[in-house]
């Protein structure tokens, strides 16, 4: 039963609900609900009884077929590796030592706590990591996506709060101007991302992290998904790789990679090395797909 025909039979559900109250619908009601059979009735129940994405488990992710496969790690030579990419873009607006301006400047001007507080930093991390990229490279900027309700729960609508595209300069624009599933989909070989915006802690929002990206990669057909749980200053790195029939999947996530800041006599506040680099590195990487920072062990 296509999404669609769901949808249809789950609103007929709703507007017999809804003539309990008014009489009038009622025969209206009957007639639209005959149309579904016992089977499908039955799905609808079963979805319906899905729990609400604020309180997935790992237990619900089971349930789904989906299961934890693997770490992600730092490689042995990464620091080598990172002290290249920092001499990246130095003389640009975004280069390293701007990035870590900036991050002293928020955290003496801009209170965080919640998932919505923690945009000013996830911001400044997307754009050094778009300031490391070739020259020819260029990266484009959504959020607030939503993704279509029927694909896990109909009582749940998901949002994806950044998504991420590299892709060359001349077709940038068309990504600028229509930033839909459609058009993600036709890029997605040039480079995906997804951050989840949460609080604290983030290892209790790995299950609904890693749902919304089962959820947006069953829609957009890729077998695999990389992704990130934050609230700014902590990051988890997920990738998922779906069954072949996508149905299920088993992910990988990395440790909790995290930038404090230090705070002087006088109060002044500068993060501490070199953990802003390593986090900007690493979704530079994820984005164009190259994976220079990360490893699955």
């Amino acid at each position: 039963m296509s999404s669609e025909e769901l949808l249809l039979a789950y609103n007929a559900l709703l507007r017999l609900r809804d003539s309990l109250a008014y009489e009038d619908f009622v025969e209206a009601d009957r007639n639209e609900l005959s149309a579904v059979t016992p089977e499908q009735r039955l799905d609808i129940r079963q979805r319906l009884q899905q729990p609400p994405l604020s309180k997935i488990s790992y237990e619900n992710l089971l349930e789904m077929k989906i299961t934890l496969s693997g770490v992600l790690s730092l490689k042995p030579n990464s620091m080598d590796r990172l002290a290249k990419t920092t001499s990246l873009a130095q003389n640009e607006l975004w280069s390293s030592a701007n990035l870590y301006r900036h991050l002293n400047y928020l955290d003496g001007t801009v209170p965080q706590g919640t998932g919505t507080d923690a945009r000013p930093w996830i911001d400044a991390f997307f754009f050094r990591a778009s300031a490391m990229l070739p020259p020819d490279k260029r990266m484009i900027l959504t959020n607030g996506h939503t993704v279509p309700a029927m694909t896990v729960n109909p009582l749940n609508r998901l949002t994806v709060d950044y998504i991420a595209i590299v892709t060359n300069q001349c077709t940038a624009s068309s990504v600028l101007r229509s930033p839909n599933h459609d058009m993600l989909r036709m890029y997605m070989l040039s480079g995906f991302l997804f951050i989840e915006a949460r609080g604290f802690p983030l290892s209790a929002d790995i299950p609904r992290a890693v749902s919304e990206m089962y959820a947006s990669g069953k829609i957009l057909q890729r077998k695999f998904l990389r992704g990130a749980l934050t609230n700014g200053r902590e990051w988890i790195f997920l990738l998922i790789k779906f069954n072949d029939d996508y149905e299920g999947a088993s992910y990988m996530q990395s440790a909790l990679i995290e930038f404090r800041s230090l705070r002087d006599f006088d109060g002044r506040v500068e993060a501490a090395t070199p953990w802003p680099d390593v986090i900007a590195a690493i979704l530079s990487d994820w984005a164009s797909f190259i994976l220079i920072c990360m490893t699955i062990c």
